[in-house]
């Protein structure tokens, strides 16, 4: 996380929060997000699937 998101989420402002997570995301869906994350061994692909169609279906 940013400095940018942290502040955002401390100061309770969704608007902030949104923009500030595009800007860091630039570009990147959530899949490759998750999958980045698969790759990383963080997370299971069962979890990265799960979460992904869950939120961009």
């Amino acid at each position: 996380m940013t400095n940018e998101i942290v502040e955002a989420i401390n100061i309770d402002d969704a608007g902030s929060f949104v923009q500030a997570a595009r800007r860091q995301m630039a570009g990147e869906t959530l899949r490759r997000d998750a999958l980045r994350l698969v790759v990383k061994g963080r997370t299971t692909i069962e979890e990265a699937m799960r979460i992904s169609n869950q939120f961009e279906d």
